[in-house]
């Protein structure tokens, strides 16, 4: 080795420019800026997938704002399924007040199999004598045959009142009038209302067992 390669300065390892610097910076607060929305969505539904359930459609999860599916189609309802979207509801700031439950007959016949809904141990009212649901943890449950089918089953929601928005245009009007050639009085009704769901976050839909 000769004098002029003593004097030349060695390059230690690892070691780069105030400018890679930044830009490595830059490149990690994109990534985490993209990545990060979509973690936390990851987590919150966690409940959701623990029960066999399944996220089939997500809406703007930068801004919160998630349409969540319980599946799979026939499924039995369970206590965990229904834990699972109050969860969800919960994490969205859904008030309690004004949340109701929405199944059709094979949702109340796999309620009656919980055994916390339908024994006295669990419950200060007669439920089995009577077969009524009433609530479950202080919500209303409501049986509808005019659910919207599924392939095997039916499309039930565990919803909040203001999920749905009502808009009344001109108010319901009564015009009755006699039809003497066929002895019979007719009855016409008018209005000109519209409604729209204008709170996604407000509703939890599930699939029932059967349609």
């Amino acid at each position: 080795m000769n004098d002029s390669d003593s004097s030349k300065p060695q390059r230690r390892r690892y070691q780069f420019s105030l400018r890679t610097l930044l830009v490595f910076v830059a490149v990690v607060s994109v990534v985490l800026a993209c990545t990060v929305p979509y973690l936390r969505w990851w987590l919150d539904t966690a409940p959701i997938r623990r029960i066999g359930g399944e996220v089939l459609y997500v809406h703007s999860p930068e801004e919160g704002q998630r349409t969540l599916r319980v599946v799979l189609d026939g499924q039995t309802f369970t206590d965990d399924i229904l834990i699972a979207m109050m969860e969800v509801l919960d994490e969205a700031d859904v008030p309690k007040i004004g949340r109701s439950l929405v199944g059709d007959p094979s949702t109340m016949a796999d309620i009656y199999k919980i055994d916390k809904f339908v024994r006295l141990d669990f419950q200060n009212t007669q439920v089995v004598a009577t077969g009524n649901i009433g609530q479950l943890y202080g919500i209303p449950v409501f049986i509808s045959n005019n659910l919207t089918a599924a392939s095997t089953g039916n499309y039930g929601v565990l919803i909040h009142t203001d999920a749905i928005g009502l808009v009344i245009q001109d108010g319901p009007t009564v015009e009755a009038w006699r039809e003497h050639k066929r002895h019979s009085d007719i009855i016409n009704v008018s209005a000109m209302w519209g409604e729209d769901e204008v709170r996604d976050a407000f509703g939890i839909p599930f699939y029932t067992r059967k349609s």
